[in-house]
Order: structure tokens, then C-alpha cells, then sequence
């Protein structure tokens, strides 16, 4: 396997690709490395690209009217974005900013629309994706409108530390390191409520907090 078939391999979407296809995807994909700091694109820039992590993150985000930052997702190794412009033929909907060192593939808008029509299973893979993504979504909002601070914030920390994954375990492991700057952005919450809140779970045993690292600990008392 060669260098560029392993760097696909990291991308689910691109998991099970024949060679022909493989080869196809060489030709017309881009590996780019991007700095922390740098802003990939902006809220309402052209969706001219598809772009997916092979290593780094990545987050997406909105700024309000008051230049309130709000984080929507944080993109990691084999997620991929920016598929959602390219389909509706319109501009970005959020800003994407690298958090960290990236190598992020990157198609041009041209080259994923004709690889995706010629490979109809990548776009099943999409839609899988997409809907869940969805599902995911009408569970925050309903969490903001409904949910308190400390109930918005649970259910964050096991949606990072992978909840699906929790039958039969007592602990789990949040494996990116987060601050409690971008927990509140996340749950519509200032940093310091949110630095109370991982105290009194701190406190209660509910969770370990070392380092910028966050464990879930006692899962049958979430």
C-alpha cells in the first residue's frame, strides 16, 4: 500500500476503495497541511472544495451579529466537511478554523461532484453520515432550549468520549484535549460556568480533569 492509499485509509468514507478508484482519487485530491490559527474558509466564502482530516482538527463554527464565536462540530482524523455548499450549490454556512497542525485531503468542487456521481456508494456512505450528523443536531437544539448548563454539558462529554462505546463500562476516555473555553462554546454557556460545573463533577466524582484531558468516570450515575 502505498503513501496515499494509507492517508486514504484514515477516511471511513474512503475506507473499501478499489485500486482503479484509489488511482482515480490521486490524480484529482490534494494533501495540504494547514497551521494552527489559520481560517480555512468563512462563513458565506464560495463552497468551492471538499475536504476531509487525515490528521489535526479542525472546527466549525458561527459568529453571532456580536462576534460571539459558537462551535457546531469539531472535525478530527477520518471526518469529513464542507460537502454541504458544494450539494446545495451555495455558500458556506459556517466558518472552519484549524486548531491544530492539520493534513487535511482536499478535492475542488469540480472533482468531487464527478467522483461522487461516478462512485454512487460514496454517496450512501455521505448520506449515512449526514444523517446522523442530523439526528445529532436536533438533539443540541433540543438540549439548549430544554436542557440546563450542567445537563447541556453532560450529555457534551459523552458525545466526545464516544457514549456509543459505553455498554458494559464504568469509564470513558475523551481523548482530544478541550478547554473550557471551547465547552462553553459549545454548550451556549460562559467559561466560567462551565469551569463550576467541571469543579462540582470534579467534586462528585462524576469525572477526572487533568491536563486539558477530561475522563468520564461512574457512567451508571449520568
Amino acid at each position: 500500500m502505498n503513501l496515499m492509499s494509507q492517508l486514504f485509509a484514515q477516511v471511513p468514507l474512503f475506507a473499501g476503495l478499489s485500486k482503479e478508484q484509489q488511482l482515480i482519487l490521486e490524480e484529482i485530491a490534494a494533501i495540504k497541511t494547514y497551521s494552527a490559527g489559520e481560517t480555512l474558509f468563512w462563513e458565506a466564502d464560495p463552497a468551492d472544495a471538499f475536504y476531509a482530516v487525515l490528521a489535526g482538527e479542525v472546527k466549525i463554527v458561527k459568529l453571532t451579529s456580536e462576534g460571539k464565536e459558537i462551535i457546531l462540530e469539531m472535525m478530527v482524523k477520518g471526518d469529513f466537511f464542507g460537502e454541504m455548499g458544494i450539494f446545495e450549490e451555495k455558500t458556506r454556512s459556517a466558518t472552519a478554523v484549524i486548531t491544530r497542525k492539520s493534513k487535511l485531503l482536499v478535492l475542488e468542487r469540480g472533482d468531487f461532484i464527478r467522483f461522487i456521481k461516478n462512485n454512487p456508494e460514496l454517496a450512501l456512505k455521505m448520506i449515512i453520515e449526514l444523517s446522523h450528523r442530523l439526528r445529532q443536531a436536533n438533539q443540541e437544539i433540543e438540549g439548549l432550549a430544554f436542557s440546563d448548563a450542567e445537563t447541556r454539558l453532560k450529555r457534551l462529554l459523552l458525545r466526545l468520549a464516544g457514549e456509543v462505546s459505553a455498554k458494559g463500562r464504568t469509564e470513558l476516555v475523551i481523548k482530544r484535549t478541550i478547554t473550557h473555553q471551547e465547552l462553553a462554546k459549545f454548550i451556549g454557556a460562559s467559561r466560567e460556568t462551565v469551569t463550576r460545573l467541571i469543579n462540582k463533577m470534579t467534586a462528585s466524582g462524576l469525572i477526572e480533569s487533568t491536563g486539558g484531558k477530561i475522563n468520564v468516570k461512574n457512567l451508571a450515575r449520568w
